[in-house]
């Protein structure tokens, strides 16, 4: 696989007025390549969201380099560095950031739109096309504030893989969320992980870095330990399993679904209720990956 995002020995120092400097990041060397999903652990204020802000070119670094894509983005003019993120990369925030004042799909397509480069027919076909594969066709009308978190994190991706960009970034995506609209939102972004997209996430939950091929973990801004998990093996390839797992270690459960978050059957997420003997391996398998990282947790004293 080819290298698609490298950050070489940087820092970020914030100035915080008379209070003097704050050292968010402290000689931080990162690679990434292509098709990896990559979590980023850490207590809070370790640095994790700064990195993902300065490796994505929200944020300038004090020193240091980053190449993404081949390009060096501190050769970049801010109009490059904008048209970079907009055509390039797709973000996903804790909150979803939509526009109160545009319906669902206005929010999806908006990015497209000011990217000018396709026509706005092929623009809302792809969103109708997104919104299909994660589930919320029906809500393409809707005022963001008459759906649920779970959906409008959704809606969020959808807007995020408008442009068809070579990586997402998420910041916290499902911090908001409850467990049944975080296992589905986590779902939508392995489900894209396997079709070869590039991710790297911030969390704190280790349910949702389980799903990762290998998770970073950051300290007073270093990153101080590196767990490699490899793929989540994906449910047609996962093996038959003997017994049936325990209700209360199922993600999906029926009573723990807020029915506003329940989704239409799409090709991302599996329909409620009807998890085959594939789904429960797959939940299995998710629940020793959590096992095995949070040992690895505790064992490196994290």
């Amino acid at each position: 696989m080819s290298v698609i995002l490298q950050a070489t020995v940087i820092s970020k120092v914030y100035t915080l007025g008379r209070s003097g400097e704050y050292q968010a990041l402290k000689d931080v060397s990162l690679t990434i390549e292509q098709g990896e999903f990559v979590s980023v652990m850490g207590p809070s204020g370790s640095g994790k969201s700064s990195l993902l802000y300065c490796v994505s070119g929200m944020d300038k670094v004090s020193s240091g380099s980053i190449s993404f894509a081949g390009l060096e983005l501190d050769q970049l003019t801010e109009k490059d560095l904008a048209e970079l993120r907009l055509q390039k990369m797709g973000f996903v925030f804790q909150q979803g950031n939509l526009l109160r004042n545009l319906s669902i799909i206005d929010n999806i397509v908006l990015a497209a739109y000011m990217g000018g480069s396709l026509k706005r027919a092929d623009i809302n076909q792809r969103a109708i096309e997104l919104m299909q594969k994660t589930g919320i066709l029906d809500l393409k009308d809707k005022d963001i504030s008459q759906v649920s978190g779970g959906q409008m994190q959704r809606a969020a991706i959808c807007r995020a893989l408008i442009n068809q960009p070579d990586m997402l970034f998420a910041d916290e995506p499902t911090g908001a969320l409850n467990l049944a609209a975080t296992s589905e939102v986590m779902q939508i972004l392995t489900t894209l992980n396997q079709e070869g997209m590039t991710i790297m996430l911030v969390t704190h939950d280790a349910k949702v870095a389980a799903r990762s091929t290998r998770v970073l973990f950051m300290q007073d801004g270093q990153i101080v330990g590196e767990f490699k998990q490899g793929p989540l093996t994906s449910q047609a390839d996962l093996p038959e399993q003997d017994g049936q797992l325990e209700q209360a270690d199922l993600l999906d459960q029926s009573d723990q679904r807020d029915q506003a978050d329940q989704p239409e059957q799409a090709d991302l997420l599996p329909k409620t209720g009807q998890l085959d003997q594939a789904g429960l391996a797959q939940q299995s398998v998710l629940k020793a990956r959590e096992n095995s990282l949070s040992e690895w947790l505790a064992e490196q004293g994290f």
